[in-house]
């Protein structure tokens, strides 16, 4: 793999572990706001069906005056459902109301405080213990949270396309961005392969002297003097070398020439 690839593909998976990281940094805070938030409405409506149910009393004469079943209902999907001192059902927004799962979760609450009872699905429960005059009630409120869940649904959504567009983004910045980190490499090869044995006078540029690219071009230059250091005195040991043979071996033919014209026998 290309150097330039190996950069662009680092830089693309840091980008893209901090996006993720920061995407699910804001997905699970806004998720956890969310919660918090309308569980705090679970409690308010709990609060509410306490203050105009039992307080009144209308719940030991079995009459809601004026009230109908369904006016405490607020939320999306809203069940109530109170239970008196002795564990009975004083009251119920709805008929369909699994009371069982009520009933078997009237050991977990505290007076006056409130307490989740989790989800199922996309139905959250809460759960609180309401005191009056010395007894106590039981009051247990469910309720969907459509509008919470479609705007997380939109998050979700927005931070996906997000981090798709940003990935993209980083890819062709790391690709740039790779490229002209490696330009001055590319410039130095280039240079290099335009020096030859004819031309070992050249050297390499050594940009602005201060760089790793720098050294590494200085360190070129050296070798390329001692190249062409070599080479010179390969030059100057082959003219001398040829200067020292040329007068014996012009002496010794000037004599085999010199005894050929005075003896024609010789071979």
């Amino acid at each position: 793999m290309l150097i330039r690839n190996k950069l662009m593909l680092r830089f693309t998976l840091v980008v893209l572990a901090i996006q993720v990281s920061f995407s699910a940094f804001i997905y699970y805070f806004n998720a956890s706001t969310r919660a918090q938030r309308f569980e705090h409405r679970l409690g308010t409506s709990a609060t509410l069906a306490g203050r105009l149910l039992i307080r009144p009393g209308k719940l030991e004469t079995g009459r809601l005056g004026s009230l109908r079943r369904r006016d405490l209902l607020t939320l999306p999907e809203e069940q109530i459902s109170i239970y008196g001192p002795g564990g009975e059902l004083r009251y119920s927004s709805a008929d369909n109301i699994d009371q069982a799962l009520n009933r078997a979760r009237l050991g977990t609450l505290r007076t006056g405080k409130l307490t989740s009872l989790g989800a199922a699905g996309r139905r959250e429960t809460i759960g609180m213990g309401y005191d009056h005059e010395g007894e106590q009630y039981a009051i247990f409120v469910s309720a969907q949270d459509q509008v919470g869940w479609a705007r997380l649904y939109q998050l979700g959504l927005l931070l996906l396309l997000g981090n798709v567009g940003a990935l993209a983004l980083s890819i062709l910045a790391g690709w740039y961005f790779a490229g002209a980190a490696l330009a001055p490499v590319a410039r130095i090869g280039r240079q290099a392969g335009r020096i030859s044995a004819t031309n070992l006078g050249r050297r390499l540029s050594e940009g602005n002297g201060r760089d790793e690219l720098a050294q590494l071009a200085r360190t070129f230059n050296t070798m390329l003097a001692g190249l062409e250091q070599a080479f010179e005195s390969q030059k100057s040991f082959l003219a001398h070398a040829s200067h020292e043979l040329r007068t014996p071996l012009t002496t010794l033919t000037g004599t085999l020439e010199t005894a050929l014209a005075y003896d024609a026998t010789l071979p």
